[in-house]
């Protein structure tokens, strides 16, 4: 393993397994970076969380930019609109626990003719809250001046899901970026620095609930569907990260041990550093998710972690990003066609 890599992993823990595990073939479902990843998202596909990304805004590097993705193949197999009596969170953990101090609940109305939805959004964090509310595709501007939209975007994720299902045989002359053309539902926020107060350091995931019910989460890309097996998911995307290492630790150290055809070296300190399923990110990092530092949009989490996970003998999908990503807000590119 690259001494590089593994240093990234254990002084940083942002490594994002978005790689499949060697074992059986993936089935048919789509299942890859958090798309599909669940019984129980699958069947919720408005809540059916895809990634998540944390970034410093290329506008102004004293604000940081949060967007979730969810509904996969919207327009497709996704819905392109939002679930009502449901909850989507941004959550920021502050001080190191894996326990939400800053929180941003995001609500939707009926959809009117057009498909617009009315958005409510909840704030909460460091001893004060407020509401405010906002219409899908549309920016509108929170109490604290923090900007959001929501809306049909392109997908951002770049990925060969066909070579991944084909038992990860990637070959450059077959490879073809599956998200190519497709669209995702997205949530994004672009917040000033100082809302979060004295830290610096943030760990960042997102979560969808059907009223109290927690049907999804996300933080690195790829835990869920790639590193926790089939069974398991519907209760590691239902718990909190605080309770990960203690709930599938093992599932996760059995999964690169696989990987890795049963060689156990180095793999103790990868699973640690993988575990709480979060995305760090450190306030201002204009280096993105190989540094360990959120991850932007046109970061390739898949080129990184296959070798990192498989000590170098897989490196790349030979997929790069394809999409024309803006750089003013909303930062993803408009949804296709």
């Amino acid at each position: 393993m690259r001494t590089s890599l593994l240093v990234s992993v254990l002084t940083l823990g942002a490594v994002a397994l978005a790689v499949p595990i060697a074992g059986p073939p993936a089935s048919a479902r789509l299942e890859a970076c958090d798309h599909g990843d669940s019984p129980l998202a699958r069947i919720n596909s408005q809540l059916d969380l895809n990634d998540l990304y944390v970034f410093t805004s290329p506008e102004n590097p004293a604000r940081t930019v949060m967007i979730a993705t969810m509904s996969p193949l919207a327009g497709i197999t996704g819905s392109t609109t939002f679930a009502t009596k449901s909850t989507y969170r941004i959550n920021v953990d502050l001080n190191g626990d894996s326990v939400e101090e800053d929180v941003h609940s995001f609500t939707f109305g009926e959809p009117t003719i057009d498909g617009t939805q009315s958005v409510a959004v909840a704030y909460k964090g460091r001893g004060k809250s407020f509401k405010s509310k906002g219409t899908t595709n549309q920016t509108f501007t929170l109490a604290n001046g923090t900007r959001c939209t929501a809306g049909l975007f392109d997908d951002p994720c770049f990925f060969d899901l066909m070579a991944h299902k084909a038992g990860n045989k990637y070959v450059l002359a077959n490879a073809r970026n599956f998200f190519r053309g497709m669209n995702t539902l997205a949530i994004v926020i672009d917040v000033a620095n100082g809302e979060f107060g004295p830290n610096t350091g943030l760990r960042v995931w997102a979560s969808s609930l059907r009223g109290k019910k927690q049907i999804d989460r996300v933080g690195r890309p790829g835990t869920s569907a790639f590193l926790v097996p089939g069974p398991r998911r519907d209760l590691f995307n239902q718990i909190q990260p605080k309770d990960d290492v203690k709930t599938i630790r093992s599932d996760v150290f059995g999964r690169i041990v696989a990987f890795r055809n049963g060689n156990q070296t180095g793999v103790t300190d990868v699973a640690n550093a993988l575990l709480p399923d979060v995305l760090p990110f450190s306030l201002g990092a204009t280096t993105g998710f190989a540094a360990g530092n959120g991850r932007k949009l046109d970061d390739d989490a898949i080129d990184f972690t296959l070798a990192l996970v498989s000590a170098n003998d897989i490196t790349t999908d030979y997929v790069a990003n394809d999409s024309a990503f803006q750089s003013v807000f909303p930062y993803l590119a408009p949804a296709n066609p």
